[in-house]
């Protein structure tokens, strides 16, 4: 498609029409979408010709587990928003062997000022997907031709994008085989997409892609066995304010987690840095491998490729410099069967917190924690607090937790448990043991003893001691 010099690119009607939230845990304040009528299941459940290989769903509906869909299926723009499509474990598997499920934007021109209607509020369940899952909006990766031309009008691209890109996006318990194509692509400016207690198997070039300008994504809870050709499992490029936790990566010969920015291919200047990522509480299985791609890898590129140059002359972004910048992220809680920590962990900058990661075998997975060395109850004062917030750079959002604690004259602990912003609060209490429950559902454990106040996640992480 060419883009004449006419054409602009605004915030997105859907951007324009309500505030957006500033907080993490965004509010699903859309009503669901209708069911689906007879007719539309019945073109679901259709066979895919060369004539009609796709169709389109904007209404809610629930499959049967023995159906077999064979249409890629598309929910696109702000007529789909509050869709729940259930697959009920039937399976997608798209004619052709492209992806078998888009989320994407729809794409309008009027006057020749072109804007996206975007969908939000979608929720896609219990589906066996034979091939790949994307998201876009302005773009399907970081080359589209719109989304170049957008990252060169001023510095506001990433809001730009994000704004006309899908949001607030569930996907849950998925089985995702893909062959050839990465299994689960997030495009550019793509926000508040979640995909948990999911696997992803299949040989794949990525099992998941988050790109330029996306953000606030959350994986959790996940399997991921893909066998990957050359790249890494997880590419976080240029995409910030991310979740990945609780989830077990094998297949790790050519890496884990990757934070990189992609600078200049396609001629498209990135402007957001992969900064603000949360690795939280995953574990990265090893059995034989012994070669030296790491599990996570904070800053894996900075510049380097061939294409870097082909943005320049702008003065922000990766025009600016082809630096990745993975700065101010946390990776913490991580379990590394058998590989050292040092060797699997590396981090570019000393912004990021890495910290609390162990190796482990079947015998410790358990219980890695080495609990240090106790403090005297002289030496802790009177009155303080025990913070730990795994959202302290994203204002305390996201299960973030803080344990407060005071003494009294007798050297004894009255507790305060705060579970994230609007999270629970537990008050001042004089327990033993209690458990809170953060924003988005994750429980803490918060103990007192004789000789410790200890928080711990769900997960059994601790994060917080204090030791009388």
């Amino acid at each position: 498609m060419l883009v004449t010099k006419k054409t602009k690119y605004t915030l997105g009607f859907a951007a324009t029409s309500c505030a957006l939230l500033a907080t993490f845990q965004n509010f699903r304040a859309i009503p669901g979408a209708q069911s689906c009528s007879a007719a539309k299941v019945n073109e679901v459940l259709e066979g895919a010709t060369p004539g009609k290989t796709a169709v389109k769903v904007n209404c809610s509906m629930k499959l049967n587990s023995t159906n077999v869909i064979t249409k890629q299926v598309v929910i696109e723009g702000a007529a789909s928003s509050g869709v729940v499509f259930n697959c009920n474990g039937a399976t997608l598997e798209s004619y052709g062997g492209g992806d078998a499920l888009l989320v994407r934007s729809k794409a309008i021109t009027k006057n020749g000022v072109k804007s996206w209607e975007r969908p939000e509020n979608i929720t896609v369940s219990n589906c066996k997907i034979l091939g790949g899952v994307r998201v876009y909006g302005m773009a399907k990766n970081g080359e589209g031709v719109d989304l170049r031309d957008s990252s060169r009008q001023d510095a506001n691209h990433t809001k730009r994008v994000q704004a006309n890109a899908p949001k607030n996006i569930i996907f849950e318990k998925l089985k995702i085989a893909s062959e050839a194509r990465i299994a689960f692509y997030v495009s550019p400016g793509v926000t508040y997409l979640t995909l948990k207690n999911s696997a992803i198997e299949g040989s794949s070039p990525l099992a998941i892609y988050l790109d330029a300008e996306s953000g606030y994504n959350s994986i959790l809870n996940n399997s991921i066995n893909t066998l990957t050709d050359k790249r890494e499992l997880i590419a976080v490029d240029g995409s910030a304010n991310n979740l990945i936790q609780g989830n077990k990566f094998s297949s790790l010969s050519n890496g884990g987690i990757y934070l990189y920015r992609n600078c200049g291919e396609g001629g498209t200047i990135r402007h957001q840095a992969p900064q603000k990522n949360q690795i939280l509480d995953n574990i990265f299985y090893y059995k034989n491998y012994k070669g030296s791609n790491p599990s996570i890898y904070l800053g894996a590129r900075n510049g380097g490729k061939k294409y870097c140059g082909d943005d320049a002359g702008f003065s922000w972004g990766s025009s600016a410099n082809d630096g990745d910048f993975a700065r101010n992220n946390i990776v913490t809680g991580n379990k590394i069967y058998v590989r050292g920590v040092n060797e699997m962990i590396i981090s570019s900058h000393a912004s990021n917190t890495v910290s609390s990661n162990y190796t482990v075998t079947p015998e410790t997975v358990n219980n890695p924690v080495v609990t240090p060395p106790a403090q005297s109850c002289k030496s802790i004062p009177v009155s303080g607090a025990c913070s730990y917030d795994v959202g302290k750079f994203g204002d305390g959002q996201r299960g973030g937790v803080k344990g407060y604690y005071k003494l009294d004259n007798k050297c004894n602990y009255s507790v305060r448990v705060v579970a994230s912003k609007i999270g629970s609060d537990s008050g001042y209490i004089p327990g033993k043991k209690l458990t809170i429950v953060g924003d988005r559902g994750y429980k803490y454990t918060a103990e007192l003893t004789a000789s410790e106040f200890v928080v711990r996640s769900s997960g059994g992480q601790q994060v917080c001691q204090i030791n009388r």
